[in-house]
C-alpha cells in the first residue's frame, strides 16, 4: 500500500487523453459495484465491473486499450493468481491493482517475476482507501510497479516459514490439524484423540503460532484451508 504521507497527485496521468479502461472483478458483487461507483469520478478513468475474473478476462481480451485489471478478494490462492497470470500472458503489458487480505507467496511471486505489466498490491484492511487505490493505478499505466521489495522478501519468506511449520509439526499436531480441515470443533477432537478439551485448545493455539495465524478470529477457517492445501499437495496458502 502507498504510505499515507504519499504526495503523488490524483488527476490524470499527463499524456492521457483521453479515459483509461480499468476492468474491476470482486468476490463479492457489492464490492465491485462500489469500487466502480468510485473509481467513475475520476475524469480519466473508465471502470467496467466484472461478475468474475473469467469474464473479466474475456473483457480485456475485447478492450481497446485495457490499462489496468482490479482484483478484489480476501484470500488470493494459487489457483487464482494462476488465473491471473493466464489472463496477463494473454493481453501483454496490462497493469495489475491486487487488493486482498492475504496471499498465496510463493504463487505471487511468480506472477510478480514472470509478467510484463506493472503491479501493485493493497493490503485489504479499512485503512486502505480510495485515494490508495488511484495512486496505485496512476503507477500501473505510468508502467510502475507499487510492490517494496520488502514486503515481497517477507511474502515469500512467510511461505518458506509456513512450508517448515509443517515438517516441525509432530504426529498429534498433525492429527489435531487434520482434524480441524474436517470441520470439527475443540470437544470433539478431544474425543476422538482421548486428550482433554483444554489441551486440543492449548495444541490448537501452537499450530496458530507456529503457521502466523494470530489475533484473527477466523484462523481456524485459515488452519483448516492450510491443511486442505497441505493434503492436496501445498498447491496453495488456502483453499478455495
Amino acid at each position: 500500500m502507498p504510505p499515507a504521507g504519499s504526495n503523488a497527485g490524483l488527476e490524470r496521468p499527463p499524456g492521457r487523453q483521453r479515459q483509461l479502461n480499468v476492468w474491476v472483478t470482486a468476490d463479492e458483487p457489492l464490492v465491485c459495484e462500489a469500487v466502480c461507483a468510485l473509481l467513475d469520478k475520476e475524469v480519466w478513468l473508465a471502470p467496467t465491473g466484472a461478475r468474475s475474473l473469467a469474464d473479466a478476462a474475456k473483457q480485456l481480451d475485447r478492450a481497446e486499450q485495457p490499462a489496468a485489471l482490479v482484483v478484489i478478494v480476501r484470500v488470493a490462492t494459487q489457483k487464482l493468481l494462476d488465473a491471473i497470470a493466464r489472463l496477463r500472458d494473454r493481453v501483454p503489458g496490462v497493469g495489475l491493482c491486487l487488493v486482498a487480505e492475504r496471499v498465496d507467496s510463493a504463487a505471487l511471486r511468480r506472477v510478480v517475476g514472470d509478467a510484463a505489466g506493472s503491479f501493485a498490491l493493497l493490503k485489504r484492511t479499512a485503512t486502505a482507501t480510495r485515494r490508495d487505490l488511484l495512486v496505485a493505478l496512476q503507477a500501473l499505466v505510468s508502467g510502475r510497479v507499487l510492490l517494496p521489495p520488502g514486503d515481497l522478501e517477507t511474502l515469500v519468506a512467510g511461505a518458506d516459514v509456513r512450508e517448515d511449520a509443517w515438517d516441525s509439526l509432530s504426529p498429534a499436531e498433525s492429527s489435531v490439524a487434520e482434524l480441524v480441515s474436517d470441520g470439527l470443533r475443540n470437544r470433539d477432537i478431544a474425543v476422538r484423540v482421548g486428550r482433554s478439551e483444554k489441551a486440543i485448545q492449548h495444541m490448537v493455539g501452537r499450530l496458530y503460532t507456529k503457521f502466523g495465524l494470530d489475533g484473527d478470529r477466523e484462523r481456524r477457517v485459515l488452519l483448516a484451508q492450510l491443511a486442505v492445501a497441505h493434503r492436496n499437495g501445498g498447491d496453495g496458502a488456502a483453499a478455495d
